[in-house]
């Protein structure tokens, strides 16, 4: 059976972990978990007092078996360097890594969709990761079910799950930019030269914004994914809820709007895509304007090579 270790990001909400860890063991039994604790260096007596106390709590779990691994940093190292030490860390002993931080509330992931990602993305390089939420919803969708899963190359990443293989390979180079854009922009055919050159100026600018950035491990994640031209899987409901909300949040709340729509499916050779939803996935950060423009643009059929065993 393919091992999927978990790595869970923390800073100062003992709270949060302790809520974490048991729902991992509800849903996700004997799935080994490494906490990753950042350190608060700043000055504020409350604060240094809920980071040491996470450091605390999570001691007592290792101490009573719960958790696997912990890993207590000396200095702020950001949550882009966090992900990076806790994937090394969980992919040194398992085949996969999910990632979850603290503030993200499990609410009814399964093992069962967790291994049918796995046996996807095993033996096929378009996959090569996927998801636990979404922020669309098709309405009556008939495909809206366990058995087809849609793709997407804009996901959102509360809780991603990523092989060992994908994270081996992106890891040891930067990705070139301007190359991994161009990947994503040839997946549309646009209605004018405009308004895809205006599209792959936003994403170059922040792509490049990404990887000087400390905290943008997902944008920098996204790109990795764009460079490999490979595609996430997304979940057909959400298995995560956001909590970010208390003061000890490190930025304000994060809005996902829902999008209803119905779906424009295309499907080739066993790949989902919602033409609709990879629309407005291209033009996120563009302006009005041009998302109006995309309407007489078109997400291609694309077609796949076939499917390879690493």
């Amino acid at each position: 059976m393919v091992s999927i270790g978990i790595g869970i990001l923390c800073f100062m909400r003992p709270k949060y972990l302790l809520q974490r860890v048991c729902e991992i063991q509800s849903y996700l039994p004997n799935s080994p978990i490494t906490v990753l604790v950042d350190k608060y260096v700043g000055s504020n007596p409350e604060k240094l007092f809920l980071n040491n106390l996470v450091r605390i709590e999570a001691t007592k779990l290792q101490i009573q078996g719960k958790v696997s691994h912990l890993i207590f940093k000396d200095e702020n190292i950001g949550v882009k360097k966090a992900f990076s030490e806790l994937s090394i860390a969980v992919l040194s002993n398992n085949e996969f890594f999910l990632y979850i931080e603290d503030d993200l509330k499990l609410v009814s992931v399964t093992i069962e969709y967790l291994y049918q990602c796995v046996e996807k993305m095993k033996y096929d390089n378009s996959l090569a990761m996927a998801c636990l939420y979404d922020s669309t919803f098709h309405i009556l969708n008939p495909r809206r079910n366990k058995s087809s899963l849609r793709n997407s190359y804009f996901p959102k990443m509360w809780g991603v799950l990523l092989g060992r293989n994908f994270l081996q390979n992106n890891q040891e180079e930067t990705p070139e930019v301007k190359t991994a854009v161009q990947n994503v922009m040839s997946k549309f055919q646009f209605e004018s030269l405009d308004l895809a050159s205006s599209l792959s100026y936003i994403w170059e600018s922040k792509m490049n914004r990404a990887l000087k950035s400390t905290s943008a491990w997902d944008t920098e994640l996204q790109l990795r994914l764009w460079s490999r031209n490979s595609a996430c899987i997304t979940p057909y409901k959400n298995f995560v809820r956001d909590l970010g909300t208390d003061e000890t949040s490190v930025s304000k709340k994060r809005l996902v709007a829902r999008y209803p729509h119905f779906p424009s499916f295309q499907e080739n050779s066993g790949y989902l895509f919602c033409s609709r939803c990879e629309s407005w996935g291209i033009t996120r950060y563009a302006n009005r304007r041009n998302r109006l423009r995309m309407a007489a643009s078109n997400f291609r059929r694309i077609i796949f090579q076939p499917k390879s065993q690493y």
